[in-house]
C-alpha cells in the first residue's frame, strides 16, 4: 500500500512516464515493401527508375486517400495542385465506365461521389495511364483497341461479381482493367523488343512464346511486377500475372477469385467465330449459366465501347 501511495504521489507531481515507443520489427517493416523484381525483369527494366517510382505528389495523394480520416478539403487541394491529374480524373469519372448518370464538374464532387477507395484507384489509374500511354511513331499500337478489351474484361468481371455475389465488383473491375498493363510497359520502355515481338506474332508465333524468347520473361510477369511496385492490391497483380495461364495451372494455384474470373474472361471474350477450346471449363470458373455469361459479355462490350475512347485519350 505504501508503494502504491508513493506511485500515486509521483504521478500527481510529475505526471505519468510515457511507455517507450516500440519500433516495428524488421519483418513488419519489410512486409509493407514490394517484393524484389525477378531477375529477368530486373535485367530488362530494373534501371528504369521512372517506371517503378511513384511520383512524389501522387504518392502523397494516395497516402491521404488511404487514411479514412483525411479531411476531404486537404485531399482535393492536393489533387488540384496537378491540373493534368485533375483533368484526367474528371475525364475518366465522367466516362460511361463509372455510370454515374450525372456530369461531375469538380474534383471535390468527384471525391465525395466516389469515396476514398475508388478515388484512390482513379488517381493511380490516371497517373499510370499518363506514364504509359505516350505514343511512339516507330511502333503501331492500337490504344483504343487495347483499352476497349481491357474495359470489356473489367466490366464483365464486375457484372459477374454482382450476379454471383462473390467478391467486390469494384475490385473485379480494377483487376480486369489492369490485367494487360504489362503490354503498355513493354510498349513504353522496350520498344525495340516490342517491334521484334510484333514481327514474330505477325509471322504466326504465339505471343507468349515470342515474349519469352525475346524478353526472357512475359508481359504478364512485367505487368504483375509493375502493379506490385505501385502497391496495387495483390488481387490485381495476381490477375495480371496469371491471365494467360491454362485452366489446369489456375486450378493448382491458390489464387484470388478476381484472378480466376479475369483469366476465364480472357478466353471467353473473343470475336473469333471458332468455338472456344474447353469452353465449359472456363465457364465453370465464373459460376454462372453459359447463357447468362454470354449476355454479361455482350453488356460489357457495349459499356466498353462507349468509354474506350476516353481512356485512349487520357
Amino acid at each position: 500500500e505504501k508503494m502504491k501511495g508513493w506511485a500515486r504521489a509521483f504521478v500527481g507531481q510529475w505526471g505519468a512516464v510515457p511507455a517507450p515507443a516500440i519500433a516495428p520489427s524488421p519483418a513488419a517493416a519489410k512486409s509493407n515493401e514490394p517484393p524484389p523484381l525477378p531477375e529477368p525483369v530486373q535485367k530488362l527494366l530494373g534501371g528504369v527508375r521512372d517506371l517503378w517510382a511513384i511520383p512524389a505528389q501522387i504518392s502523397k495523394i494516395l497516402n491521404l486517400l488511404n487514411a479514412s480520416n483525411s479531411p476531404a478539403e486537404v485531399v482535393c487541394a492536393e489533387i488540384e495542385k496537378d491540373p493534368g491529374l485533375s483533368s484526367q480524373i474528371l475525364r475518366l469519372v465522367n466516362s460511361a465506365t463509372y455510370g454515374l448518370g450525372t456530369k461531375i464538374a469538380s474534383i471535390k464532387r468527384a471525391v465525395v461521389t466516389l469515396g476514398y477507395p475508388l478515388t484512390r484507384r482513379m488517381v493511380a489509374l490516371s497517373a499510370l495511364t499518363s506514364k504509359l500511354a505516350r505514343p511512339h511513331s516507330e511502333l503501331d499500337f492500337d490504344f483504343k483497341g487495347f483499352w476497349n478489351r481491357s474495359l470489356t474484361i473489367g466490366h464483365a468481371a464486375s457484372l459477374i461479381s454482382k450476379a454471383t455475389k462473390l467478391g467486390n465488383p469494384d475490385e473485379h473491375f480494377s483487376a480486369g482493367l489492369l490485367h494487360r498493363i504489362g503490354t503498355l510497359v513493354v510498349y513504353q520502355y522496350l520498344r525495340t523488343q516490342m517491334k521484334e515481338i510484333q514481327t514474330a506474332v505477325a509471322g504466326g508465333a504465339p505471343a507468349e512464346e515470342a515474349e519469352q524468347r525475346i524478353l526472357g520473361t512475359t508481359s504478364a510477369e512485367i505487368g504483375a511486377c509493375f502493379c506490385e511496385q505501385w502497391r496495387f492490391p495483390p488481387l490485381i497483380s495476381e490477375a495480371a500475372r496469371h491471365h494467360n495461364d491454362s485452366a489446369e495451372r489456375l486450378e493448382e494455384l491458390p489464387l484470388p477469385r478476381e484472378a480466376l474470373v479475369v483469366a476465364a474472361l480472357c478466353r471467353l471474350v473473343t470475336d473469333d467465330p471458332v468455338p472456344v477450346a474447353n469452353e465449359a471449363v472456363w465457364m465453370g470458373f465464373l459460376r454462372l449459366p453459359p447463357l447468362q455469361v454470354r449476355e454479361t459479355i455482350e453488356k460489357a462490350c457495349t459499356l466498353a465501347r462507349s468509354a474506350s475512347g476516353e481512356f485512349a485519350a487520357a
